[in-house]
């Protein structure tokens, strides 16, 4: 992962989520942002004309209050506006319980890829002070974790943690990490200048602070305000 540190870097991840959703006008393009501060980098300009995009959340806070959802914050900004003007496809996580909407949203991603082998997969994630990132928790369990987040077969998993204060998620893997043309990684704060320097160095194990897992992705950029 590359460190890119920046008195503005909302405006620098902007413009680099514009540059990666630029090759949807004339390549297939799927979309997944995280919540959080990263919903601030969907501004409507970033979108091209005519984009061949479909757009999901990369993970739900899987609530029956829709003013919890990710997908229903994306749902309130200009952007999603723009972007059903520009008739871009949106596929929606949340549905029944939060297995099976896991297991909906895994197969909707391996249906996208094989569908379009070639096309761009292109993905906004945050890290949460504790070391979580998008909806995977910090865990007790090294074998568990490994099975439900790095498995190769499995791109999202909806699952119940007691971790939070929003118990139930669905949420991408880092095996669909792997497969992403860009990831962007979005931290700001002084309050996640220690587990980014974990992130950087490596200094917790990955189930311990999942975020540690985007250090090994060589597409991945991390936009910070912090100097580490």
């Amino acid at each position: 992962m590359k460190t890119i540190y920046s008195s503005h870097p909302r405006d620098e991840a902007t413009e680099a989520l514009k540059k990666a959703l630029r090759p949807s006008s004339h390549i297939p393009t799927l979309f997944l942002t995280s919540g959080g501060s990263a919903l601030s980098l969907l501004e409507a300009k970033i979108l091209p004309e005519k984009p061949q995009l479909t757009i999901s959340v990369l993970d739900e806070h899987y609530d029956r209050n829709p003013l919890e959802r990710t997908s229903e914050k994306l749902k309130k900004l200009p952007f999603y506006a723009s972007a059903n003007q520009k008739h871009v496809e949106f596929f929606d996580v949340y549905e029944g319980e939060v297995e099976k909407a896991g297991i909906r949203f895994d197969t909707f991603l391996k249906s996208w890829r094989s569908m379009y082998p070639k096309g761009n997969i292109v993905c906004t994630i945050g890290i949460g002070a504790d070391g979580h990132t998008m909806g995977i928790m910090p865990s007790t369990d090294s074998v568990q974790f490994a099975e439900m987040f790095t498995n190769p077969d499995r791109l999202a998993i909806g699952y119940k943690t007691t971790y939070g204060p929003l118990p139930e998620r669905v949420t991408s893997t880092f095996s669909l990490l792997t497969l992403c043309d860009t990831v962007i990684v979005f931290a700001v704060g002084n309050e996640k200048k220690d587990v980014l320097l974990d992130v950087i160095e490596q200094k917790e194990l990955p189930y311990i602070c999942p975020a540690v897992h985007l250090n090994k992705l060589d597409q991945a950029v991390l936009y910070t305000d912090q100097e580490l």
